[in-house]
């Protein structure tokens, strides 16, 4: 009998699953080229859409470098609430699609458990990027350098908004 009850709860709770409510998660489409070895290399988070009750990062840099098998290593680096606070460092792994998906890398921080990370826009000179996580709300503005010119900014906010997105939810990060 425990047996049957557990079955029986397992599958309402896949039923129910089925149920949860998805309509805030827009449909995007990630850019039809890019130059994956441009694309390496060392960016700064100049803002992110992350909920409020994580703890906040400044001097947020992310390291993108590829192996000669096509292995996407990713070095997360920042400082905790200020410039001034605790030093952290986190590796993850990372597989690009290639050219049939050539605007989504998957990234895994912890065993393989990947997310999608769609790259939704990226100037000629691989000098800002705009990624959204998949399915998600998630989205971060890269940069190579700390700093984005009024008119970047103001571009990613408009490419945001024009995706169905707030860029007023965006958390600008302290370099």
């Amino acid at each position: 009998m425990r047996k049957l009850t557990f079955f029986f709860l397992i599958c309402a709770s896949l039923a129910m699953s089925g149920c949860v409510e998805k309509s805030n998660i827009i449909p995007i489409q990630a850019v039809n080229e890019l130059d994956i070895n441009k694309f390496m290399g060392t960016w700064y988070e100049m803002a992110n859409s992350r909920n409020s009750s994580k703890t906040p990062r400044a001097g947020f840099t992310v390291t993108f470098s590829m192996n000669e098998k096509g292995l996407i290593t990713v070095l997360l680096k920042y400082h905790e609430k200020t410039l001034y606070g605790p030093f952290k460092e986190s590796t993850g792994k990372g597989k690009w699609l290639g050219p049939k998906h050539p605007g989504i890398i998957k990234i895994s921080f912890f065993l393989n458990s990947y997310g999608d990370y769609h790259i939704l826009d990226i100037d000629k000179d691989y000098t800002r990027a705009l990624i959204l996580k998949q399915n998600s709300r998630n989205f971060r503005i890269l940069s190579r350098v700390p700093a984005l010119s009024v008119e970047d900014i103001k571009y990613l906010k408009e490419k945001i908004r024009s995706i169905g997105y707030n860029p007023d939810d965006l958390v600008w990060i302290e370099h």
